[in-house]
């Protein structure tokens, strides 16, 4: 007993920042642990289980055309995009381990014109990989995760674009079909190689990103669903270079010279998605809204999202109208890897997009238009209101 108490006053009387530091080791020995078991038992698995590439998968290729106009007084853009778009998905053991596998090539013309020459909308022609995991679930409960990971089902679009990451991600799984919780935590190294195509001369350092997550899904009823998704986000090593681009998006970056830059502040802090699906025979109604805060800014340090979707679906085509309107602040994320769609940093605007779908013949066709607005005029006159109106067409195939 003596024991006991006389390590419990030490323990007391240890500095806070120890204790924490102590916690943040021990919580990723855990990490390291969970993820070297689950390593070993893939290698096993695969040593076990030869693969044929062609038994258990599905593939598809697309064609696409996309026309995006760009109007500001600081970036005037115009850009054709042609794109070949490849999915494969392999089951290599069935209902425990799967490949998945997305990439395109995009071939680019236009024009651009850029004050600061960092127009993310100038063409060029490059292979992009939006995602290639291997997803092995370890039993009905747990989930692992490892490879280029997309973000585009993290459900926080303000934080990120689409594109991949370097990561490894755990999840743990409870509840029934009509209530279900998942637990996951992501580290991963958010590569500026998935960005180049926007910004192409930054390529230094290695940053670290790491979330942590709660999604909570609730079918109701056969009409309603509700969906939520709670995250804590931090962002490390962030480089000066990206620091000096996220200037030109929004950020307060303390700038050095054009190249290299310092963030004023730390991107630490909470995103919040909440979205409800309504359907009533042949039409979905489907209200969002997103919420992003960075604690370690004082000041401008949010982001919000609010939209609807309404859906009609007529036997195997689907007409989609969504509208959204957004803001954020300056410091709420960190705007290299955000979206221009969502006018990257201390901007707000409105969205609205009409999307047709043919579902039985692989058809896709959309109309976009956003109108972004400053919301602090930057004295350095890097920011200004943007209009952004694109157009776009697809066709997939299934191959296997």
């Amino acid at each position: 007993m003596h024991v006991k108490i006389g390590i419990l006053n030490i323990w007391k009387g240890i500095n806070l920042n120890f204790k924490i530091k102590t916690l943040s080791y021990l919580i990723l020995a855990c990490l390291f642990t969970s993820q070297t078991y689950a390593i070993n038992q893939i290698t096993k698995s695969l040593d076990k289980n030869p693969i044929n590439l062609m038994d258990s998968a599905v593939a598809q290729i697309s064609f696409g055309s996309e026309y995006l106009s760009q109007d500001s007084q600081l970036n005037k853009a115009s850009r054709l995009q042609l794109v070949l778009g490849a999915i494969y998905q392999k089951q290599i053991i069935e209902e425990k381990l799967s490949f998945h596998l997305e990439t395109s090539l995009a071939l680019e013309e236009g024009t651009s014109d850029s004050l600061y020459d960092n127009n993310e909308l100038e063409a060029s022609n490059d292979i992009r990989l939006r995602e290639a995991k291997l997803n092995w679930l370890a039993a009905d409960f747990i989930e692992f995760q490892a490879g280029a990971l997309s973000f585009k089902e993290m459900e926080h679009d303000l934080l990120f674009s689409k594109g991949a990451m370097l990561a490894f991600k755990e999840s743990l799984f409870f509840g029934e079909d009509n209530f279900q919780i998942k637990l996951s935590a992501l580290q991963a190294r958010p590569s500026t190689q998935n960005y180049s195509n926007r910004i192409d001369n930054v390529d230094e350092g290695t940053p670290n990103f790491f979330m942590e997550s709660v999604y909570i899904k609730l079918q109701a009823s056969e009409n309603f669903l509700l969906e939520s998704m709670s995250s804590h986000f931090a962002f490390d090593n962030l480089s000066n270079s990206v620091a000096a681009e996220s200037l030109y998006n929004g950020n307060t970056v303390f700038l050095q010279d054009k190249n290299s830059g310092e963030f004023a502040y730390s991107y630490i802090g909470w995103a919040q998605s909440l979205k409800a699906t309504v359907s009533i025979e042949d039409v979905q109604l489907v209200p969002y809204f997103q919420y992003v805060i960075n604690n370690a800014a004082p000041v401008s340090n949010t982001a919000n999202l609010y939209g609807v979707e309404l859906n009609w679906l007529n036997q195997t085509q689907k007409y989609s109208l969504i509208i959204e309107q957004y803001k954020s602040e300056a410091d709420a994320s960190v705007a290299y890897y955000n979206s221009l769609v969502y006018g990257h940093n201390n901007m707000q605007g409105n969205n609205i997009c009409f999307k047709y779908e043919d579902l039985a013949k692989g058809y896709e066709a959309q109309l976009f238009y956003a109108s972004q607005k400053e919301i602090e005029i930057n004295q350095l006159s890097v920011r200004d209101d943007n209009t952004l109106v694109g157009i776009e067409f697809r066709k997939t195939y299934d191959i296997f």
